[in-house]
């Protein structure tokens, strides 16, 4: 059987399971570091030694390239609500009036690509400074042969704030269709969507799709749009945390059968608090669903840039 090929990743609606021999090209793959990069891979290796973080085991350093000399940061936890942030560090370096060429980032320790990027606040800092056509350039978490360039014309469109995105269909298919055209989701939760969405305005829950899989955020479409094989989903309702977890199991059980279900606990982003959540899985589909339910929208929006930026869809 011949392989198939998908080109522009973004482009296409990716199944959650790939069937085999399938070879989907990355839009922007990891290539051996140039050698003109290697004194700025040296100093970014410098800066990652200096990082510490105790508390969440995520070890990240970046470099903003100047004309002839870098600026560099890494991230100091000096508590669980207490970060020095390395690219604000890295930015209190660069002198005034000076010009960036670029950004290099790198990280250690139990961690996602995505992670390594800069904040929505932090970019905001920096992009004054980017000269036209700057790129990103990323040294997945430990590994220290290949990089990602991600051009500019990809991060600044991935990074910049999107508009309230609300659905409005009534009907499973208008809201099948909504989903299809605003989301990265496969078809099948694409229709897990629309008979959320429902089942929200029918028992007075407000659901949210948030995350990688919305087509909205900003570091996971700056990497990989739409290789996305997980939900991440949000409830907020004044009715009692026991129900609304109920109600939303019967719709995803109806849609994705059997799940397992896990607890789960995040930080509340700039608090010392903590969202008790659970996440919902299927080895054989291959879905797994991340949900929280509370009857604040702050406290339930548990990565602050989701709210502030407009980083998700309200669904009901």
């Amino acid at each position: 059987m011949s392989e198939a090929v998908f080109d522009d990743i973004d482009m296409f609606r990716v199944p959650r399971v790939m069937p085999e021999n399938t070879v989907v090209i990355d839009a922007f793959p990891l290539n051996p570091i140039p050698e003109r990069l290697a004194p700025v891979k040296a100093d970014l290796l410098g800066q990652l030694a200096l990082a510490q973080a105790p508390f969440s085991g995520r070890r990240i350093a970046c470099i903003l390239a100047g004309e002839n000399e870098g600026y560099g940061g890494h991230v100091i936890e000096h508590s669980p609500t207490d970060i020095e942030d390395p690219f604000m560090m890295a930015l209190g370096k660069v002198p005034v009036g000076a010009d960036l060429y670029g950004i290099m980032v790198t990280g250690e320790g139990s961690m996602k690509e995505k992670h390594v990027l800069p904040s929505g606040a932090a970019y905001d800092a920096i992009t004054s400074l980017l000269l036209p056509g700057s790129p990103i350039v990323i040294m997945p978490p430990n590994r220290q042969d290949v990089c990602r360039f991600i051009p500019e014309s990809r991060h600044a469109s991935a990074y910049r704030p999107k508009p309230l995105s609300v659905f409005e269909g009534n009907t499973v298919m208008e809201i099948y269709s909504e989903a299809i055209h605003n989301t990265y989701l496969s078809m099948e939760d694409c229709m897990f969507v629309a008979h959320l969405r429902l089942a929200g305005l029918k028992e007075g829950i407000h659901y949210f799709l948030t995350g990688s899989g919305n087509g909205l955020s900003g570091s996971s479409v700056a990497i990989r749009p739409g290789m996305y094989n997980d939900l991440d989903i949000i409830a907020i309702s004044e009715r009692d945390k026991a129900e609304v977890e109920a109600e939303f199991e019967s719709v995803a059980k109806a849609c994705y059968g059997v799940l397992e279900k896990v607890p789960k606990l995040v930080n509340v982003a700039g608090t010392d608090r903590q969202v008790e959540g659970c996440i919902y899985s299927n080895e054989k589909s291959g879905i797994s669903i991340d949900f929280f339910a509370s009857n604040q929208v702050k406290d339930a929006f548990v990565r602050s840039e989701n709210l502030e930026r407009n980083y998700f869809h309200q669904l009901s």
